[in-house]
Formats: structure tokens, sequence, C-alpha cells
């Protein structure tokens, strides 16, 4: 009988890693999130500033975590024509319950994946035995 392995250490997850690997967040977007949900009300223009990106990278990252459920879109209208877009932050139970889901959806495709690395290890092995001759010794 063979001695158990040590399973190899794991760092305990952050906030910051869960959010990125479950919403796949850049680095940048994961500033612009936690940027909109610090300020409570965000236009791409002001976080432009605030963070020193270009205004419509600020702009597709608002639009996507919009899209994600995690900032909420709306439409202010400015005193001499036009309109800006306001970004808030959703409500944290909502985002809390997103972030779960997502997280349960990549647990499962995770392990789906450990299952086909186990397959395939399996279906290789029996390749190779096969492909081998038999020697047998007298």
């Amino acid at each position: 009988m063979q001695p158990a392995r040590a399973l190899p250490a794991v760092e305990p997850p952050t906030t910051e890693t869960l959010l990125r690997t479950v919403f796949g967040m850049s680095t940048t977007e994961l500033e612009v999130c936690l940027c909109a949900m610090e300020s409570g009300e965000a236009t791409a223009a002001g976080m432009a500033d605030e963070l020193g990106v270009d205004r419509s990278l600020v702009s597709r990252h608002l639009n996507h975590l919009a899209a994600l459920g995690v900032l909420e879109k709306g439409r202010r209208l400015l005193r001499h024509g036009g309109h800006v877009n306001v970004y808030t932050p959703v409500d944290v139970e909502e985002v809390r319950r997103r972030l779960a889901l997502g997280l349960s959806a990549w647990v499962r495709d995770a392990t789906e994946l450990v299952e086909e690395v186990s397959k395939e290890k399996v279906e290789r092995v029996v390749e190779v035995e096969s492909a081998s001759p038999r020697v047998y010794e007298r």
C-alpha cells in the first residue's frame, strides 16, 4: 500500500479572485466595478478621470458590468440637451445571488473538466498498453 500523498497547498480565494473568475473580469474591469460600487453613482467620463483610464474602455467595462447584473444602467438628461449614462450598484444581496449561481456553474464546469482529464488519462493508458507488444518470458 502506498502512503497517501499530501495535497498541494491551495490559496484561499479573495473577493477579487472570485469576481474575476466567476464573472470573467479583467483587472481593469474589476477596478471599474469596485470604483463604481464605492461611488454609488458613476459615469464613464467621471470614472475615466478618477482611474486615469480611457473613457471608451471604462464605458465598455461599465456596460459589461451592467449586463452581468452587478450595476444598473440608467440615463440622466443634461441641462443643455442630450443625456449621459449613469451606473449605480445593484443591491448587494442580488450581486451575492448572481455570484453564488455563477460559482456553482463554474464548479460544475470545472468538475466536468476534471472528469475529462481522468477519462483521457485512462484512454491513453489503454492505447499504450494495446499498442505495446507483449513479451513473455520463459
